[in-house]
């Protein structure tokens, strides 16, 4: 039940060329997929989950199988501490090079004091990025995400904080440069870039209709273009921003 997918694939005229699984050109069915990514070089990356660990299956143009690899909790590359708990919560490849990206959350477990864990749980989220290299299965570099502002919402005469949830990194563009979304408002979005030292470089905000929307995804193009396949009741369509414009001077 675990391994019921397989990728189907077609020529530029629709033909059928048989199905790529786990070993490659009629492989194994593959487990549940989380995503698929082309890269620059037209090799295709395929990110899977199972019940206690990711799997990721890169392959050439041609469908063979270039590189698999195998991440569970147990091995993620954050420092022991007590009372902190590291959460892999996505993987997206780099466009360029056999490298990913995990993003990963780490759970700090709130203060003993009733007042402060009520109002502090912002605090106890922390997000940062490793760059895994698949030729050398080194962790080369991390970069820690910065913290959103909390939202201000008033009630009567009172206005209270309600931390923000860590952002969303939804790529690395061909410089270095990572691309963070995180929800502002209802609607509203902010785009963050960071260099790859953790600097932020440009923050905007986007309009995004999730109200509007059954089905969003976001990627990101390798030369710094933000585009998402949005769907509503009756249509899908693609949307672009030029985020590529942002660092115009870089």
């Amino acid at each position: 039940m675990l391994l019921t997918r397989v990728i189907l694939r077609f020529d530029r005229k629709g033909k059928p060329e048989g199905y790529l699984g786990q070993e490659g050109i009629g492989g194994t069915p593959f487990p549940f997929i989380m995503s698929m990514h082309v890269t620059a070089h037209d090799q295709l990356v395929v990110v899977t989950r199972l019940p206690e660990s990711w799997e990721v299956f890169w392959y050439s143009r041609d469908g063979a199988l270039l590189y698999h690899v195998e991440i569970d909790s147990a091995h993620l590359p954050v420092a022991a501490e007590k009372g902190v708990t590291p959460a892999l919560v996505k993987i997206i490849p780099d466009l360029q090079s056999p490298i990913l990206d995990l993003l990963i959350y780490s759970y700090r477990e709130p203060a003993d004091e009733p007042s402060r864990a009520k109002t502090d749980q912002g605090d106890n989220v922390s997000s940062r990025v490793y760059r895994l290299n698949l030729r050398t299965r080194q962790y080369e570099s991390s970069v820690e995400l910065p913290a959103n502002l909390p939202r201000k919402e008033t009630v009567g005469l009172k206005t209270t904080e309600i931390p923000a949830p860590p952002s969303d990194l939804i790529g690395v563009s061909e410089k270095g440069y990572l691309y963070l979304v995180g929800f502002a408002d209802s609607n509203l979005y902010t785009l963050q870039i960071l260099d790859p030292s953790g600097r932020v470089r440009a923050r905007r905000y986007m309009v995004i209709e999730d109200s509007e929307l059954s089905f969003r995804d976001l990627r990101l193009s390798p030369t710094g273009l933000v585009y998402g396949l949005l769907v509503d009741q009756t249509r899908a369509h693609v949307t672009w921003w030029r985020s590529d414009l942002l660092l115009k001077g870089d």
